[in-house]
Order: C-alpha cells, then sequence, then structure tokens
C-alpha cells in the first residue's frame, strides 16, 4: 500500500472505530472521488450511507446529508451552502481535514470553525508550511500525533526511495533574465527556451523506450502543448501523451489518470494540479522541469512517483537547473 494510501487507511479505520457520522473536508473535487473510493474498498459501510458533496451535487443527494454516515465534500462547496453547515456542524461527531497544511486558507479555516466534533483528524504529508503559518494550522487542529518519514515508509514497503538526478540547462535563449524580474516571468523565459525543451523531450523519449511511465511538471500552457509537439515528432504516438491542465475538466483529468493505471498512456504533461492527491501509481519518472519556491510543493511532487505498484522497481526525479554556467 502507497504512503498516500496508508494514512487515508489509517483515517478510515479510525473512523469506523468511532462509529460516529463523519465529514471529511478535502481539497479538491477528484480528491473527494478517491477516499469514496477507499470506503467502499476498506469497510462494510453501506453505498448509500457515503456521500460526496461538490459544486455539482444534485438537490436530492443535497438532501441526504441527515441520512449519510460518511459525508465527503470539498471545503469550496460547503463554503456556499451556510444551511449546510448549520445542518451538519452539532451532528458531527468526527471531523477529517485531508491535506490540512492548506487549512490556513481562509475559505477553509471559515468553514473548519463552524463544526462542533468532539474528533478531528488531519492527514499531510507536509506539516510544516514555507510560509510561517503552521501555527495557525495547529491552533486549529491540534498538534501532530503520529509522524512518519520517507525511510519507515520505505521500510515498511508502502513508498520507493527516487533516485535524483540533476539536469544541467545551459542559456541558449535570447531574452536576458535579471536579478530584477519576477520569478514567474523569468521562469517563463527559461523554460519556453527550445534548447530547453529539446532537451527534455529526448530524455522524456529514452524512457518512452525504456517503457518508464513518465510525468512532467510544467508552468503553462504553451510550454506544455510545445513540449507534446516535440515528443510526437521524436516518435511517441499522440495518444500516449496526456496533458492535464488548469482547464482540463474533471472528467477527462480522470481518464487520462485511469489510462495511466492501464498503460494506454505513458508520459502526462501536467501543471501544478498534479502536485497533490492524485494516485497514479505506475508513474516512475518524474520530471520537475518547473521548479516550485515551496519545499512543501517539492515534497507533494516526489510523492507522485514514490509510490508502489506491481511490477515497479524503481522511481527517478530530473530536477532541471537552468541557467547553468560552468
Amino acid at each position: 500500500m502507497d504512503a498516500n494510501k496508508l494514512k487515508s487507511f489509517i483515517a478510515i479505520k479510525i473512523i469506523e472505530k468511532l462509529a460516529k457520522k463523519t465529514v471529511i473536508l478535502v481539497d479538491e473535487i477528484f480528491l473527494a472521488q478517491q477516499w469514496y473510493i477507499y470506503f467502499k474498498k476498506n469497510t462494510d459501510i453501506a453505498e448509500e450511507k457515503i456521500l460526496i458533496l461538490h459544486g455539482k451535487t444534485k438537490k436530492a443527494d443535497w438532501a441526504r446529508i441527515e441520512t449519510a454516515d460518511i459525508i465527503i465534500a470539498s471545503k469550496d462547496s460547503l463554503s456556499k451552502k451556510e444551511d449546510v453547515i448549520e445542518k451538519l456542524k452539532y451532528n458531527c461527531g468526527v471531523l477529517c481535514i485531508d491535506e490540512i497544511h492548506t487549512l490556513a486558507a481562509k475559505v477553509f479555516t471559515d468553514v473548519v470553525k463552524e463544526f462542533d466534533a468532539k474528533w478531528v483528524l488531519g492527514l499531510t504529508a507536509t506539516a510544516e508550511r514555507d510560509d510561517g503559518l503552521s501555527f495557525l494550522v495547529n491552533a486549529l487542529a491540534g498538534e501532530i500525533v503520529v509522524q512518519a518519514g520517507i525511510q519507515e515508509s520505505v521500510s515498511l514497503g508502502s513508498s520507493i526511495l527516487p533516485l535524483l538526478r540533476p539536469i544541467y540547462l545551459k542559456k541558449t535563449y535570447e531574452h536576458e533574465i535579471t536579478a530584477k524580474m519576477h520569478y514567474a516571468e523569468a521562469a517563463k523565459i527559461a523554460m519556453l527556451d527550445p534548447g530547453a525543451i529539446t532537451a527534455l523531450a529526448h530524455i522524456i523519449t529514452q524512457h518512452y523506450q525504456n517503457k518508464d511511465i513518465q510525468l512532467v511538471i510544467t508552468q503553462r500552457i504553451e510550454e506544455s502543448h510545445y513540449l507534446k509537439k516535440c515528443l510526437v515528432k521524436l516518435g511517441i504516438p499522440e495518444a500516449e501523451i496526456g496533458l492535464v491542465l488548469g482547464v482540463t475538466d474533471l472528467k477527462e483529468r480522470e481518464q487520462i489518470v485511469n489510462a495511466v493505471e492501464t498503460g494506454e498512456v505513458k508520459v502526462i504533461i501536467s501543471s501544478t494540479v498534479f502536485d497533490k492527491g492524485v494516485s497514479a501509481n505506475r508513474i516512475n519518472v518524474l520530471h520537475n522541469y518547473f521548479p516550485s519556491k515551496e519545499v512543501a510543493n517539492t515534497i507533494q511532487r516526489c510523492g507522485r512517483i514514490s509510490r508502489t505498484a506491481e511490477g515497479k522497481t524503481y522511481a527517478i526525479i530530473y530536477d532541471y537547473i537552468f541557467d547553468y554556467v560552468e
């Protein structure tokens, strides 16, 4: 069992043991659907007793909040439903907060503060926030009770320790990057450089020939499409390349992730939407083409490929270093 499923599994078993009406708050809709699957696979709770709430939930399902034992809701959907929160806040015995490191966001804290649950569970792979707001998370959800590092996870067989391979990209682009530039502006110039994308495409193609399953983290739509064209030119079939961007709707995103698990898609090119919570266990090569300034985001990305899967024996992270000068 991979590390992400392991923490969810532990939470589910605690929820089962407490046997109280439970509300699970998630950051994204696709995370709610993953929780739904986890409950179906790991518990005997009847399907009609598990309810998912989000922006597109039908009125008839909203009405089921009083009879459901497990309610999995996106924080955004609940923040807009004061009447629903009013019905739940005193009837909820367990409040489980997934990706609790996002709790410092106002839309999340406003929802959490409404609940008067006796038991509060918080789950995350990155407990410490880079912005110094970890104290706010602890104030709302309590101190860390159980913590396990990557080495413990590896020793338990629930994770693979990735190999780190830095790739040094020499400066070939026309526009100068200066110290006065905003990070995003400088990153755009560097990552749209044809020389850099060509180098990236050749490394991806080599791993494709080795039958690896790859995830490429990019910054914006234009470089993602440009990279895809380069890969097709190098011989990777277009049908085996999935684009998962901010504009990609949830249904298409799920189809691509499922296609990775069945082997139909070999390369996913994605923006930061893949930073957390996505389960595509067969991915074993990560191209960190768009570096994050936040340590937590980098850890979350590493989590995308450190999960175990049948036949998966290694994981590799390529960290791309721009503007390298010998």
